[in-house]
């Protein structure tokens, strides 16, 4: 049963001593492996629950990452689209006046 435990949690990062001593005493003479069985599933349950969660958190630490980094090149681009549309006026006001010779 204790390799077959091992190679289960291998991928969560094997069983910690604790983990292995509450499996042990889950189960006695009058309970059979009923309760054995529990305690490895709710063990395996919030094992995966954490790996799962500690996943979701570095990918939304990537995703904060690339959004932040977009966020800076659009409000670069912003500031260009509003210089721009400042040049516009400004041509706009200098023709309405006739401040520019014209030839």
């Amino acid at each position: 049963m204790s390799d077959y435990l091992n190679e289960m949690f291998k991928d969560l990062g094997g069983l910690e001593e604790f983990e292995r001593k509450h499996i042990d005493s889950a189960s006695n003479a009058n309970t059979g492996n009923y309760y054995r069985s529990r305690a490895v599933s709710d063990i395996y349950l919030a094992k995966t629950y954490n790996k799962i969660t500690d996943s979701l958190i570095k990918s939304n630490e990537r995703i904060s990452k690339s959004s932040e980094k977009h966020a800076k090149a659009l409000n670069l681009a912003t500031y260009a689209i509003a210089g721009f549309a400042l040049v516009q006026v400004v041509i706009i006001i200098i023709d309405l006046f006739n401040l520019i010779p014209k030839q």
